[in-house]
């Protein structure tokens, strides 16, 4: 049986120098622990790792190491076997969060989405950014970086029966009055900046790719594009040139599509296309 007492009082103040653990492979300095010998508070240079085991719920970790100007507290927000130590608190009245890294865990969930970041804009001019990354490459070397990356994984063991799987997703709507002649409304958009010389293989503002290996039932494309709105297009692609473009297009390694002799006979069809706002015809013929 355990007695109840008062809790003690300490007027000079106490000193926990800890005691140094390596949980996870990251060396921690133990300050609290609780009745389960889980960790309530601990100190280091490195953050603990997810999933590690033995951080209590809400343990309270300091990098004793972090930059000036940036937060240095930590909170495990996961569970005492899958640990998931993020920054909390706030340095100033700025409202923006300045950190070394961030990283969100959601596992096994059922919820619509991980994360969900929504904003209302009152700007009358300029632009708004929904999410603005930007990612800078500050090493010489061969490295790649890329400034989003999406990926949709259907994990091994399991089946898809009728959904979709996609990477990156992007939407455009106006709800309300959209008007201006020189306004755009894009999915998606891709932009090679203004930059220095560059040598490459392709500099190209959109990259499709396929590494697809296993046989496809179904229609199979590089690019798919499709038409389910009411209002009449103009056009299924709009090139503009600048006059700096000189061919259409180029073909390379195309021999299942591209043959040495051309067709004349059969039945013949035209594909319309507009040349500078004068309507041409290309010829197709069944051979």
């Amino acid at each position: 049986m355990v007695n109840d007492k008062n809790i003690s009082r300490i007027r000079n103040g106490v000193q926990i120098d800890g005691r140094t653990f390596t949980i996870n492979s990251v060396a921690v300095n133990v300050i609290l622990k609780d009745e389960n010998s889980n960790v309530l508070m601990a100190t280091g240079t490195t953050v603990p790792t997810a999933d590690s085991v033995g951080f209590a719920k809400g343990c309270l970790f300091i990098k004793t190491n972090a930059a000036d100007g940036t937060k240095g507290l930590y909170e495990n927000q996961g569970t005492t076997l899958l640990s998931d130590f993020n920054i909390i608190g706030s340095i100033s009245d700025d409202p923006n969060i300045v950190a070394e890294s961030l990283k969100i865990h959601r596992h096994l969930t059922a919820e619509d989405y991980n994360t969900q970041l929504r904003s209302e804009s009152i700007k009358t001019t300029g632009t708004h950014w929904g999410i603005d990354s930007e990612t800078h490459l500050n090493a010489d070397g061969a490295a790649s970086i890329r400034g989003v990356q999406g990926v949709a994984k259907l994990s091994a063991g399991f089946t898809s029966s009728g959904g979709t799987l996609i990477g990156l997703y992007g939407q455009a709507r106006a709800d309300g009055t959209f008007n201006g002649a020189g306004g755009f409304l894009a999915g998606i958009y891709g932009l090679i900046e203004a930059s220095e010389a560059i040598v490459a293989s392709h500099v190209c503002s959109a990259w499709f790719d396929s590494h697809q290996a296993n046989a496809v039932t179904g229609s199979h494309q590089l690019v798919y594009m499709t038409n389910n709105g009411a209002a009449q297009m103009d056009q299924a692609f709009y090139i503009y040139g600048g006059d700096k473009i000189t061919a259409l297009m180029e073909l390379d390694t195309v021999s299942g599509m591209v043959a040495d002799t051309a067709e004349t006979g059969g039945t013949s069809k035209k594909i319309k296309i507009t040349i500078d706002g004068v309507v041409h015809y290309l010829n197709a013929y069944t051979g």
